[in-house]
């Protein structure tokens, strides 16, 4: 069946609110990625399943709550580090169409949690799972990998192939949605930190440019996509526009006796519940700094410039260096004007890099923005994630949701959402904004929802992702 037959019909948005609730084939299989040789954890002893993804955990991780007469009890031990398989399959009505699963991922247990209603006479379990790649946050990452690259420290990777390959090792995939290079080859070291661990150091000492910032993130999948904050807000459109439930039936619906003549919405979907949080960084004037303290060994005065460069010290300042000019270096970023969300939370003089330094000491591989890139990604993180919106949404309300996979949300989508309720228009929290985070309930009966966390680089209409919305429009 053609993709374009799955599309969003708006007309048909009321009907599908007296929808009953579809059939869910969930396969949970317990011991074993291999649903022959694992235990199947029958249906009816899942109460509630929750998986959660976002931008600002190392792995996605997986909540299980099962009911238990005592079938389990006496006849299956759950331990720590034993694999979950899942997947949940929606049931569609067309025999011949293969829906992609919802969820088609392992996990491995964290914790375990018994409890017992004695009402009901049911053990309740509740297992907390991280995504099956315990490799990625518990072993040393040894880089470089190789005994080619140990032998030739001097060759240079820029942070995004390295973060490709120590990735892949760690068990998890890696995609680049940026499809640019990143500024910052050096020959990148390290020897006691976590695979995780090295990849967060990478990222915050990486450089795409002084207007933006790099981001990772894994996925429910176990894809690790690495994006910058610019290239999210830019490089995509809005995949939908997501309005309330009660103002699109009120506006739209048929029991409004005038829907008839009011041209209804291309490509809008519907959630619940919403919530806003604003975190306000933006809003203090510069009233906060971002300094470090870095130390060098090596005295300048008695370095030669020519076989040990130093950026941006001029010759005839060597002389004149002081104790605290030669060993301590200080650099403090801070903003003493009012920058409602702009990207670059900067000002001009805070671009100066006074010399190269690795792990606080002086080496001539690191790349030129080394020291700066983690006070800069600190910096812009503080002025784009600003307000948080929170919309929870029922798959059972969005038509075609369960056949058409392009309709599903994903980490780093754009969407619009739209405030506005059926006395008046919301122009001031409505807009664009970029989705950071999701998280998948399935409970009893087969229901869906997602909660969805979001994020805008402003409030009161102003922001990057506005402006870049605007220009959309004024474009088309």
């Amino acid at each position: 069946m053609a993709e374009e037959n799955y599309a969003i019909d708006p007309g048909a948005q009321a009907e599908s609110l007296g929808m009953n609730t579809p059939n869910l084939n969930i396969e949970l299989i317990y011991g074993s990625d291999d649903p022959k040789k694992g235990f199947n954890i029958p249906n009816g002893k899942i109460t509630k399943i929750e998986l959660r993804e976002n931008f600002f955990t190392k792995l996605p991780q997986l909540k299980l709550v099962l009911n238990d007469t005592g079938y389990l009890f006496n006849s299956l031990g759950f331990q720590i580090g034993n694999i979950f398989s899942l997947k949940i399959t929606p049931i569609v009505n067309n025999a011949d169409l293969l829906p992609k699963p919802y969820i088609d991922t392992q996990f491995k247990i964290e914790s375990i949690e018994y409890s017992m209603d004695p009402d009901r006479k049911i053990y309740i379990y509740t297992i907390n799972c991280m995504y099956g790649a315990e490799k990625y946050v518990n072993d040393i990452c040894v880089w470089p990998l190789d005994d080619i690259d140990v032998l030739h420290l001097d060759k240079e990777y820029t942070s995004k192939e390295t973060l490709d390959r120590i990735l892949t090792k760690a068990g998890l995939a890696f995609v680049d949605d940026y499809n640019d290079n990143t500024e910052d080859n050096m020959a990148w070291l390290n020897s006691s930190l976590t695979y995780c661990e090295f990849a967060e150091k990478l990222i915050k000492h990486g450089w795409v440019g002084e207007e933006d910032i790099p981001v990772l993130f894994v996925d429910r999948e176990g894809t690790a996509h690495f994006n910058t904050i610019n290239s999210l807000c830019k490089n995509q459109s809005s995949i939908a526009t997501y309005m309330n439930t009660t103002t699109f039936q009120k506006k739209y619906g048929e029991e409004n006796k005038t829907a008839q003549s009011t041209q209804k919405p291309v490509g809008v979907r519907l959630y619940t519940d919403i919530a806003f949080r604003n975190i306000g960084y933006i809003q203090n004037q510069g009233a906060y700094g971002i300094s470090a303290t870095l130390f060098n060994p090596y005295n300048v005065k008695e370095l030669n410039p020519i076989d040990f460069p130093i950026a941006n010290i001029k010759l005839e300042n060597l002389k004149a260096a002081t104790l605290n000019d030669t060993c301590i270096r200080q650099k403090e970023y801070h903003d003493n004007k009012t920058r409602i969300a702009n990207i670059s939370n900067k000002s001009a003089g805070q671009l100066d890099n006074i010399r190269y330094s690795y792990n606080g000491m002086h080496f001539k591989q690191t790349h030129e923005y080394y020291d700066y890139a983690p006070l800069h990604y600190e910096s812009i993180k503080r002025s784009f994630y600003q307000q948080f919106v929170f919309i929870t949404i029922d798959t059972l309300l969005q038509p075609a949701y369960d056949s058409n996979s392009t309709q599903r949300l994903n980490l780093g989508n754009k969407i619009t959402i739209n405030t506005s309720t059926i006395d008046y228009d919301n122009t001031i929290q409505s807009g664009d904004y970029i989705v950071v985070g999701l998280t998948h309930v399935f409970s009893t009966g087969g229901k869906y929802t997602i909660m969805a966390t979001c994020v805008n680089d402003g409030i009161n209409g102003v922001g990057k992702l506005r402006k870049e919305s605007k220009i959309n429009k004024e474009n088309e």
